[in-house]
């Protein structure tokens, strides 16, 4: 339950940072690429 808790809170904070990310700056789209799969793997 513990592991569950952890992956939930990094899923929020690459949520919010990606949110930042975009408002200060259009990513390329290999960073938005990375990124989505960093997402992916935490939801997996």
């Amino acid at each position: 339950m513990k592991k569950l808790k952890e992956i939930s809170t990094q899923l929020e904070v690459m949520r919010k940072n990606l949110a930042n990310l975009m408002m200060t700056y259009q990513p390329d789209s290999k960073t938005l690429e990375f990124l989505n799969a960093q997402l992916q793997q935490l939801v997996e």
